[in-house]
């Protein structure tokens, strides 16, 4: 599905560096390279494909613009599969815009207009360079905020999701082609369907969609990290215990009750994980919005006090977080007669100012993360994603807990099988609408 519009955008960051990338793609590029670069040595196969050529971009004037290396790919071995070239310009930003506005502005036979966000990218998916699924890791992969989460989209990108995906709709379009034979060729007197084995099928595919549910509760870990609300009465040590685990000062440290009067938040990457911890204004009757919200997004409570007999630490509170107990300043409570109490009632003793346990503390939250975390799914699994596999999910369900009633009406369990596996498709642009692609690609940047 080759495109017969030449387009070209800037494909660097949309800032000052020391190269700058402007990418064109379609069926005249050649030509624009032709017009516009004038290679160093003549003697060079200047256009030979993906050999890169040092020379002079021109305007239309005949100014030198700036000195390039030039690439040509031809299609379909190029990104986007059809004919790209390549433009590796000094990274001035002012200079590349430049260049966008001079090549724009040169008198071609052929129009050349600048690419909408994503089409490039979009170009590729629909030349069959790689599926949704692939397509979106690129976006993915760019905005990752993690190790973990870069990995998880290095692996979409390879086509780990993708290979997921259609070992499911094998085994659904196996199903459902045992089912169909059963009712359209009834006259046969061969024994096509097995009840048996088409619900063994369906189960096994319940079981990796519930399973891919899970890989996106991980995914959203890796994307917005594994938070973690520091919260206690005020002047516990909050403040303090957040910048030991930044190390940094990022919240302010007084002797002034209350100091912290919003959420504080800090940043750290820990094992590649994403860690952000939120330092509050303190347990206490408040209408502080910000603070509530704060810790309702937390996946971790961490329950601070400086004292071994602190009475807000009686009930613990009914939550869906990991609500942990955390007695500070053992540096001030270590020679307290009431250490083995202390070491029965908290989760872990620490020392936010000389870093006694902080280790420990880290650890035990690492723990945390691994245990909320898919190990067995390394791949990444955005909301849209989500969605379909839910869908499919819903059918699946509802199929095998009507299974044995369904028995003799196998043209309705069929039905539902062709709607779980459109379901499947539309994650990976086996099947999709104009309206869904417009969704996916103006998320990109122009140069995608």
């Amino acid at each position: 599905m080759l495109n017969y519009e030449n387009i070209l955008a800037i494909a660097s960051a949309p800032a000052h560096g020391p190269v700058g990338l402007i990418r064109l793609s379609g069926p005249h590029v050649l030509e624009v390279l032709q017009a516009v670069f004038k290679p160093f040595h003549s003697h060079n196969k200047p256009y030979e494909p993906r050999k890169m050529v040092y020379g002079k971009l021109y305007s239309p004037d005949q100014q030198v613009l700036d000195e390039v290396m030039a690439v040509y790919f031809k299609a379909p071995f190029s990104f986007t599969g059809e004919d790209v070239v390549e433009l590796h310009t000094h990274g001035n930003l002012i200079l590349l815009n430049r260049l966008i506005r001079e090549l724009l502005a040169h008198p071609f036979d052929f129009e050349l207009r600048l690419a909408e966000p994503g089409e490039f990218t979009k170009r590729a998916f629909l030349n069959g360079k790689m599926d949704l699924t692939q397509a979106e890791a690129i976006h993915d992969l760019i905005t990752s905020e993690s190790e973990a989460s870069l990995k998880a989209n290095l692996n979409n990108l390879s086509g780990s999701l993708s290979h997921e995906i259609q070992v499911l709709r094998d085994n659904l379009t196996s199903s459902l082609a045992l089912v169909e034979a059963s009712f359209e060729f009834p006259e046969e007197d061969i024994q096509t369907y097995d009840a048996g084995q088409v619900k063994t099928h369906l189960q096994t595919a319940y079981d990796k969609l519930t399973s891919l549910i899970q890989a996106f509760q991980t995914s959203q870990i890796l994307d917005q990290g594994f938070s973690v609300a520091l919260v206690g009465e005020p002047n516990v040590g909050k403040s303090s215990l957040l910048n030991a685990l930044l190390k940094e000062d990022k919240a302010i440290v007084t002797d002034i009750a209350g100091t912290t009067r919003d959420v504080v938040e800090g940043v750290v990457q820990i094992d590649g994980i994403r860690f952000v911890f939120r330092d509050t204004a303190g347990l206490r009757q408040t209408d502080d919005v910000v603070e509530s919200i704060g810790i309702q997004r937390s996946d971790v409570i961490l329950h601070m006090t400086d004292q071994i007999q602190d009475l807000s630490l009686q009930n613990t509170p009914k939550t869906s977080q990991t609500y942990l107990k955390v007695l500070n300043k053992w540096d001030e409570l270590q020679n307290s007669q009431n250490l083995d109490e202390a070491q029965s009632k908290f989760d872990i003793i620490v020392s936010a100012k000389n870093g006694y346990n902080l280790s420990e503390l880290i650890e035990m939250l690492r723990k945390l993360v691994q245990s909320n975390i898919n190990v067995q799914n390394n791949v990444h699994i955005n909301s849209r994603q989500h969605h379909q596999i839910l869908k499919s999910l819903t059918i699946l369900t509802g199929s095998l807990d009507q299974y044995e009633s369904m028995v003799g009406q196998e043209e309705v369990l069929a039905e539902e099988l062709r709607h779980a596996v459109s379901h499947l498709d539309e994650i990976t642009g086996h099947v999709h609408s104009e309206d869904i692609l417009g969704e996916i690609f103006q998320k990109f940047c122009i140069g995608k």
